[in-house]
């Protein structure tokens, strides 16, 4: 039973996402957990999934959707501007946007892990450093542009289509840089703001219509014009997009303005970005290179054409997919950041069952509508034809796309991009690649068994995700999220707000360190130096017995028997039969524990390696009861009968192994009892 100061009953005493927490519960194994209860677990999960991905979704389509605009009123200019502007989209602009999209990545895995800990200010600083990382990158692609015709003509394009390439990639020169949006719309996917984005992208593909007609039918401005709008509107969409964080109270918590601490813990964050970058690009051009393998092919016009509509199809399929993929990062980042490693297992399930699903559905609609789905884009009988023949194996690949993006998203969520970026290189281009090559080029599969190669990388490279999910243990994987945030929380520390009393600042400083396996946060008040740039001179302890300790807190035990401390909270057991709770940065009471019949005799706290906050709390008493609670928020979750044998019962001590999973008792009838914490008994 708890109380509070304002007296209701099982009210939250620290501030935390109740809802994970309490699935976290859920999901802790205190005894058998029914089908309903799992389904009551499964609609929660399911409907924040599907509040983040649904905008998400609509954004990747969106933004995909510029580029094809642009594409169709290029083939308006006829089949040569066509062909220059589709081989620059997938050979240029795919992959310098793939490079970009693969950088943010790493702001997904820090910034979410980062908000689910509630390290809201350094989610700036974060954005901060990739901006400056996506910076260097585009003035590094911006030669890949300016080249790009010498590069097409070296793939085998010829020069007239390399002439009408390099004119529209020159023009696509300013958009490497609004590439830059992609970092503060992985910030605002972090925090869980997905419909601002949503609605904004929807805006600038309707003002690119416009504009794009405008250059290309009034004006008359060819392919130039064309290209040029496209980079126009990626600029409005990044400036909007700025606007946003920097105006709305939304990001006021996490966007505190540009500071120098962006360029502390720089090489740490460049690692993960460049493994995030490698990871994505060796997807994309996985595919784009099995696409233009088939230029290469025997009567390569239809077999290009054919494969060509079949990659169209996967990829929106795949929009579809990367925005799931993005709101699984973000649900397995929070909950990781958050020390929830059973709600981010569950999530998991969730997302990989509802991608599942919907590929199931998606392919059967490829199957039936194979020969519609072909006269949308060609009335050729010989590329008809042919697209139905690679019609199955286009259901198969998105059928495949119903799990390797997800599990892409869940590696993003968990900072595994460095792994999952070996595991593409050995899945796509060490099988993958040499497979569809021999297929394609020594039998008669042609396009048929380049796709083939496709598939069957992408199946290793599924397999080994799964296989990699599977295994994994996600206690370890929320110790190394509270690892990461190391950084992050010295950034939160830095941007911390200090109070005013007196005339002078104050601020809370809280230290790290390791001991035993554990943290042991200190949380003390002191007052600011009058020159900051000084180091504070050390102070000599008082030796006045009578001066007043920095943090008191009354505490009405009769007498008190024990206390404990883990992170911000605080606990203390007395005679009473009480159990009090404080929270130690603002030195407040917070409530009290009423579940024992006797004195509370020891207490114990356990939290993860690293973790901000307790995970849990375990107390004993002199009636031989030891109670187990979740320690965020505090709820009784079982209590235990141990030592009550005879008149020498109760309980003198105990202890809580490091794993979490066990707790030692020692009663004053001179025995030892363990309990399963996993299981209450």
């Amino acid at each position: 039973m708890l109380t509070t100061k304002s007296g209701g009953r099982g009210a939250p005493l620290l501030e935390i996402d109740e809802g994970s927490r309490a699935t976290e519960v859920a999901l802790q194994g205190w005894g058998p957990v029914g089908w309903r209860a799992v389904a009551r677990v499964a609609v929660w999960e399911s409907r924040n999934l599907w509040r983040l991905s649904w905008a998400s979704i609509v954004i990747q389509i969106l933004n995909f959707t510029l580029s094809l605009v642009t594409q169709m009123f290029v083939g308006h200019l006829g089949a040569l501007a066509l062909a220059g502007a589709s081989i620059t989209n997938v050979g240029i602009q795919g992959l310098a946007y793939g490079i970009m999209l693969g950088m943010a990545s790493a702001v997904q895995t820090v910034c979410g892990q980062a908000y689910g800990a509630r390290k809201h200010k350094a989610m700036g600083i974060v954005c901060q450093r990739a901006l400056i990382l996506h910076t260097i990158a585009a003035v590094i692609l911006a030669f890949l542009y300016w080249y790009s015709g010498a590069l097409l003509r070296a793939i085998g394009q010829s020069k007239e289509i390399a002439a009408i390439g390099q004119v529209y990639a020159r023009a696509l020169l300013p958009s490497s840089s609004p590439s830059l949006s992609t970092a503060p719309c992985r910030v605002m996917d972090a925090q869980n703001i997905v419909n601002p984005m949503a609605y904004t992208a929807a805006a600038v593909l309707l003002f690119h219509i416009l504009i794009s007609w405008l250059a290309v039918f009034v004006f008359k401005w060819g392919v130039l014009g064309a290209s040029l709008t496209l980079s126009f509107s990626w600029w409005v969409l990044v400036l909007l997009t700025g606007l946003y964080i920097v105006c709305s109270p939304s990001c006021r918590a996490t966007w505190t303005g540009f500071s120098v601490r962006a360029f502390s813990g720089f090489w740490a964050y460049t690692k993960l970005t460049f493994a995030s970058a490698v990871m994505l690009v060796l997807e994309i051009w996985y595919v784009q290179g099995l696409v233009l393998l088939t230029g290469y092919l025997p009567n390569p016009e239809i077999s290009l054409d054919s494969i060509s509509i079949c990659v169209n199809y996967w990829n929106w399929d795949f929009m579809i997919m990367l925005g799931l993929s993005n709101a699984a990062s973000v649900r397995i980042g929070n909950e990781l950041g958050a020390g929830h490693p059973r709600v981010a297992r569950f999530a998991v399930i969730v997302v990989v069952t509802t991608s599942l699903i919907i590929s199931v559905i998606i392919s059967a609609l490829v199957l039936i509508l194979r020969t519609p789905l072909s006269k949308l884009y060609t009335n050729s009988t010989q590329v008809i034809e042919a697209v139905a023949n690679l019609t199955p194996l286009l259901a198969i690949s998105i059928f495949l796309n119903g799990v390797q993006p997800i599990l892409s998203g869940v590696a993003i969520g968990s900072g595994w991009q460095a792994i999952v970026a070996y595991v593409n290189v050995g899945a796509y281009y060490l099988i993958g690649l040499p497979i569809g090559c021999v297929l394609g080029f020594k039998t008669k599969l042609a396009a048929a068994g380049i796709w083939w190669g496709l598939i069957i990388g992408v199946f290793v490279q599924t397999v080994t995700l799964i296989i990699i999910t599977a295994r994994t243990n996600w206690n370890k994987e929320v110790e190394k999220a509270m690892q990461r945030l190391k950084t992050t929380a010295a950034d939160e520390e830095a941007l911390a707000i200090a109070d005013k009393e007196g005339g002078r600042e104050r601020e809370r400083e809280r230290r790290f360190d390791d001991a035993r396996g554990g943290l042991l946060r200190e949380v003390h008040l002191g007052l600011l130096p009058q020159n900051p740039s000084k180091p504070r001179p050390l102070r000599r302890p008082n030796p006045n017995p009578n001066a007043k300790a920095p943090l008191l807190l009354p505490v009405p035990h009769r007498p008190i028997k024990c206390v404990a401390a883990c992170g911000p909270a605080a606990a203390s057991g007395g005679g009473d039969s009480a159990i009090r709770l404080y929270d130690l940065p603002s030195s407040s009471e917070l409530g009290s524990l009423l579940d024992h019949g006797g004195a509370v005799t020891a207490l114990a706290f356990f939290a993860f390696p690293l973790a901000p906050r307790p995970r849990n709390l375990v107390s004993a008493s002199d009636d031989g009861a030891v109670c187990i609670y979740d320690a965020d928020p505090f709820v009784h979750l079982r209590t235990v009968a141990v030592h009550r044998r005879g008149d020498r019962r109760g309980v003198a001590d105990l202890a809580v192994h490091p794993s979490g999973r066990a707790a030692l008792t020692v009663g004053r009838d001179a025995g030892l009892a363990m309990i399963n914490l996993l299981r209450g008994g």
